[in-house]
C-alpha cells in the first residue's frame, strides 16, 4: 500500500516538487522518522541551494526530522550556491560517494561532520 500525502503551495515542475508558504506551513505540522535530502553545493561545511523558496521548503523539512540525512555526490563539493540551507553538522548522516578526496573527508570529520563514503559503483 502506497499513502501519498500532497503539501500543496505552488507546483514547481523544475524540481517536481511544491514549494512556498503554503508547503511551509504544512510541514510545520508534520513530523517524520527520517528525511533524506540533497543540495546543490558544498562549500566547506556549508549545504547550499540555488533556490531560495527550495531552501525555505528544505529548511522546514529538517525541523520536521528526528534523523537528517544528507546525500551528495563528491562533484558537489567546493562548489558554491546562492543560499545557505544547512550546516553539514546539523545532519546525522552525510552520505557522499567514495570519490571525495581523502583530504575533504577527513577535514570534514575534523569539523564535526558525520560523514561516510559509499562506493561509486
Amino acid at each position: 500500500d502506497l499513502k501519498l500525502i500532497l503539501l500543496g503551495g505552488e507546483f514547481h515542475p523544475t524540481y517536481n516538487a511544491f514549494i512556498g508558504h503554503i508547503c511551509e506551513t504544512a510541514l510545520s505540522q508534520l513530523r517524520v522518522n527520517q528525511l533524506i535530502c540533497s543540495a546543490s553545493a558544498i562549500d566547506g561545511t556549508a549545504a547550499l541551494i540555488q533556490d531560495p523558496q527550495v531552501t525555505r521548503v528544505k529548511q522546514a523539512m529538517m525541523r520536521s526530522a528526528s534523523r537528517r540525512v544528507l546525500l551528495v555526490d563528491s562533484s558537489k563539493f567546493g562548489k558554491v550556491a546562492l543560499h545557505l540551507f544547512a550546516n553539514l553538522t546539523e545532519f546525522d548522516l552525510v552520505l557522499v560517494d567514495d570519490d571525495l578526496p581523502e583530504a575533504n573527508a577527513d577535514a570534514l570529520r575534523a569539523a564535526g561532520v558525520k560523514l561516510e563514503l559509499v562506493a561509486s559503483t
